[in-house]
């Protein structure tokens, strides 16, 4: 009796097969060389679902996912390779708990942020035409009395990054009576919502004068409050060229940037700023995104500006912390 098998014939692999398996064993090898190293750093994302890992367009059109990841608290990136507003939000949350200043980001990606403050003025439209131009995000911190009137300005600015609350009369909030510090933080910040019908999570002090009750308040009202490592001194009547200079040297990773968008100084030096940020492969993104990408440590938040000038180090007093509580956590079971 003739016997007639049921099984398909085997097909003899193509050379797209071999390249589809090719690329995915390289994917998973790279990706659990990263999660290695990151283990041995210890970095809070080892998983792999967070790593990078890095393929090129055409290889990632082989793998069976198609999701673009990154190395991080950021997770999961869109389509123009920032953070979700999700990410930003738990960022945003953090520091918030945290409850004081943030004058710089961790420094291990290749993010700075430009703030800008006193506005809306006359100059918005203009520095927010440069910013398109050159693909870069910002964040704009502005005064309550002068938003009345501007709202479509200031949903510009929401769209070309973040807006913070820079009270509503730019008074030294050290220096006025404390029953009169709650109406120029709550106004101002009703007012934004009002114009760009979102919550507003940032803050700056005029002058960057703080103390510990207005920490406390700030944290309170559930504000990030947000200074900078990098001035550019316009404000003090710095020429273009000195803004110009003074911007380029602090443009580093994780640099939080002061400018402001009311001389006619600082807007002629902002394209030649800009063009210090590309030359130095640094993207410019708002301070929410930065934070997300580019998580500074406990450690260095509270080292205040002193701890923008050795992030290393207090990354390592975390990560000792972090294994010092793990170790006592082991020996209590």
């Amino acid at each position: 009796m003739l016997l007639v098998s049921t099984q398909r014939p085997t097909r003899r692999p193509t050379r797209l097969d071999y390249l589809r398996r090719r690329t995915v064993a390289a994917a998973a090898a790279a990706a659990v060389l990263v999660a290695l190293t990151s283990a041995v750093r210890g970095d809070p994302a080892s998983s792999l679902e967070t790593q990078a890992v890095s393929l090129s367009p055409a290889q990632q059109a082989q793998l069976p996912w198609r999701a673009v990841v990154t190395e991080g608290s950021a997770g999961v990136l869109d389509a123009r390779g920032l953070p979700s507003p999700a990410a930003q939000k738990a960022a945003l949350d953090r520091y918030e708990a945290i409850g004081l200043p943030i004058y710089c980001a961790g420094g291990r990606g290749r993010y700075a942020a430009l703030t800008f403050d006193d506005g809306p003025s006359g100059y918005s439209r203009q520095v927010l035409g440069m910013l398109r131009r050159a693909g870069a995000e910002a964040t704009f911190f502005v005064v309550g009395r002068q938003v009345p009137g501007a709202g479509a300005v200031v949903r510009r600015q929401l769209q070309a990054g973040a807006v913070g609350d820079h009270t509503w009369d730019h008074p030294n909030l050290t220096r006025i009576p404390a029953a009169d510090v709650g109406g120029e933080l709550t106004r101002t910040r009703r007012v934004i919502e009002r114009a760009g019908r979102q919550p507003v999570r940032l803050f700056r002090a005029p002058y960057g004068a703080r103390d510990s009750l207005l920490d406390a308040r700030l944290r309170r009202l559930g504000f990030v409050h947000v200074l900078w490592n990098t001035d550019t001194r316009d404000s003090a009547g710095a020429s273009t060229a000195t803004i110009v200079r003074n911007a380029a040297a602090g443009l580093a990773p994780g640099a939080i940037v002061l400018m402001h968008e009311t001389y006619d100084r600082s807007v002629a030096a902002l394209p030649r700023v800009l063009a210090a940020a590309r030359r130095k492969h640094l993207r410019l993104v708002s301070v929410p995104q930065l934070l997300a990408l580019d998580p500074p440590s406990e450690a260095q938040v509270r080292a205040g500006g002193l701890g923008c000038e050795d992030r290393e180090r207090y990354r390592r007093l975390e990560d000792a912390g972090a294994m010092r509580l793990s170790a006592n956590g082991a020996h209590a079971r």
